[in-house]
């Protein structure tokens, strides 16, 4: 008897310890998913800077083409 009330307290120790990591896993993960969005956010600021700077250097190119001297 005595062994089966310690038997069933190792398991559930166990189990209480597993659900403990379950949680710590989800926190991880959205927390994995938070910087994951914001590499994205980052990576598609880069990509409209660079677009934007490729349409300056063709307007910049026109426009001192064609100022008067």
């Amino acid at each position: 008897m005595r062994t089966l009330i310690i038997a069933t307290f190792v398991l559930f120790i166990v189990d209480l310890a597993g659900c403990a990591r379950s949680a710590n896993t989800m926190k991880l993960q959205a927390k994995i998913d938070e910087l994951q969005a914001q590499v994205d956010a980052h990576k598609a600021e880069r990509a409209a800077t660079a677009t934007h700077l490729a349409i300056f250097d063709k307007l910049d190119l026109v426009a001192f083409n064609n100022r008067d001297m």
